[in-house]
């Protein structure tokens, strides 16, 4: 348990950018008191890694542009008549 005022941020690493699952790993914690760092005032058991996921959907997103509308289909789209 924290002491009250002090904050906890941990860093993790892990990115997604398509539908599936990856690992998201704890790599590091910091406990500051306003701007002093107490993180030494403060003993850690063993971090538990979580799970990043994008899950694929069935449903359908129609994107409006300008006069023009598209199912989303993750290509390009250009619209002759947005405006600059």
């Amino acid at each position: 348990m924290l002491v009250e005022g002090d904050e906890l941020t941990a860093t993790v690493e892990g990115t997604i950018t398509d539908f599936g699952t990856v690992a998201n790993k704890v790599t590091g914690y910091q406990v500051k008191r306003g701007e002093t760092d107490v993180t030494g005032n403060y003993t850690f058991g063993e971090s538990v890694d979580g799970t990043l996921e994008i899950t694929k959907t069935d449903d359908t997103f129609t994107i409006s542009l300008a006069d023009d509308e598209y199912v989303y289909d993750a290509k390009d789209h250009a619209n002759a008549n947005t405006p600059a």
